[in-house]
């Protein structure tokens, strides 16, 4: 499990693309744990958000909000649904 404290949007913009490219080079981690899982979408482009999506479906990676304890299986639709819709918050 790895998890992500970002306080700085420029943090969480980089630390999207560092998980994103680590992830394309085999991330062997399963789940994602995050302070609030909408934070991941703070000053993070659409295109990075994307390719982050694309890359935690490939390696069925969970993402874990801690504040609310929501699991998101983004192999399940209704689960990619909900967290793109906190994109939209």
């Amino acid at each position: 499990m790895v998890f992500i404290f970002c306080s700085h949007t420029t943090e969480k913009r980089g630390r999207i693309t560092a998980l994103t490219q680590l992830g394309e080079q085999g991330f062997k981690e399963e789940m994602l744990m995050v302070a609030k899982a909408s934070f991941l979408f703070i000053d993070t482009s659409p295109i990075w958000m994307e390719k982050f999506i694309a890359m935690v479906k490939r390696h069925h990676i969970h993402i874990v909000g801690a504040m609310s304890q929501r699991e998101y299986d983004f192999c399940k639709p209704a689960d990619e649904a909900d967290f793109q819709a906190l994109g939209k918050e």
